[in-house]
Order: structure tokens, then C-alpha cells, then sequence
């Protein structure tokens, strides 16, 4: 799952995601755009904040791959 989509399930804005894995909202903005991936411990936290439905290889899926 993209987190841009568990951010809308979940009705979360990206200020309150950012402040739940103590990240900058202009980041967590990037991370869910695809205009950044996030490090491996950011990546760590946002997995369990989200209860794993938001893993590290999410934010490697080709959009290709997001259409099908």
C-alpha cells in the first residue's frame, strides 16, 4: 500500500503522520509524492506506525506496477 493511500484510509493528514514518526510534514509530503524514500530507520517507523500495512518495498513499486 502507498502511504499517500494509508494516509487517506486512515483520514490522516501528513502533518499528523510526520508528528507520529517524528519526521518534517515537507518530508512525509515527499515520501508519499514518490519525490523521496524514506532511510531505513524512517522506513522502520512508518512500517510499525502504520501497522505494516506500509512496507519498505512500497516505496520502490514502479507506478506501473501501481496501475495494474
Amino acid at each position: 500500500m502507498t502511504l499517500s493511500d494509508y494516509l487517506a484510509e486512515a483520514g490522516l493528514t501528513r502533518a499528523a503522520f510526520a508528528a507520529r514518526v517524528r519526521a518534517h510534514p515537507i518530508t512525509v509530503s515527499k515520501w508519499a509524492t514518490g519525490r523521496a524514500v524514506p532511510r531505513p530507520a524512517q522506513m522502520h517507523r512508518i512500517a510499525q506506525e502504520t501497522g505494516g500495512a506500509v512496507q519498505p518495498a512500497d516505496f520502490y513499486t514502479s507506478d506501473l506496477q501501481r496501475a495494474s
